[in-house]
């Protein structure tokens, strides 16, 4: 193996977890309440990446953090509801370039002959486990519960060499997690059925759209700079 940078990466996200929502929707709002949805969240990352020598096969060991947030509460205000689900994501991405798959050029894309898209277009795998930590607070109570879930995910992207230091990358991901679980959660919204409580573990898909900045110090180390 060859190579090594590190990486910081932004993104959209949106969040289906089928069974919760089920919960949700089945929770008696009433009809004067503004609800705003848990789907839309934000994720944050730092990589640390390395190579196959002889094949465009990168590895990008990650950690990452994202955010999703429901809430609602009556007009007048008399009653409200925060649902929080924080996720902290280990992923160990694998970038298969199909296109240039041969080459063996140890050189950052902005260096590598032939056009950017054959050179950088990629296909990404992606085993992940996810530590969630999920918080129900009304009027009341406020409930913390914590469960890991392991999934997969499969994604594509492109490399564009800004310079022979700095990569940028946009990726597009899709995500699935299987059977996280938030305790209790059919009690916190006081649905009295037993018929809703294996609703309370779900599991989750997420998109992922988001942008990849990859930084080589070793080419910097080549220009003296320590």
């Amino acid at each position: 193996m060859s190579f090594a940078q590190y990486g910081i990466s932004v993104g959209y996200k949106h969040l289906g977890a089928s069974n919760w929502e089920n919960l949700v929707a089945n929770y008696n709002l009433g009809a004067n309440t503004n609800f705003s949805p848990i789907q839309e969240g934000t994720n944050f990352a730092f990589d640390y990446s390395f190579r196959l020598k002889k094949k465009r096969i990168e590895f990008h060991p990650e950690i990452s953090y994202s955010r999703f947030i429901r809430d609602w509460k009556f007009e007048d205000e008399s009653y409200s509801v925060d649902m929080k689900s924080n996720f902290f994501n280990l992923s160990f991405h694998t970038n298969i370039y199909p296109l240039d798959f041969a080459g063996d050029c140890n050189c950052p894309t902005f260096s590598k002959d032939g056009s950017f898209f054959e050179k950088g277009f990629f296909i990404q795998i992606s085993p992940t486990a996810s530590l969630i930590n999920n918080t129900f607070k009304d009027t009341e109570r406020k409930i913390d519960s914590s469960d890991l879930a392991f999934g997969i995910g499969i994604g594509t992207g492109i490399d564009f060499g800004l310079s022979d230091f700095i990569t940028i990358s946009p990726i597009f991901r899709y995500s699935y997690l299987f059977g996280a679980e938030w305790d209790d959660l059919d009690q916190h919204l006081k649905i009295d059925s037993a018929d809703f409580s294996d609703k309370n573990t779900t599991n989750i898909s997420t998109i992922y759209l988001g942008l990849r900045l990859g930084f080589r110090f070793d080419e910097l180390n080549k220009y003296g700079y320590r």
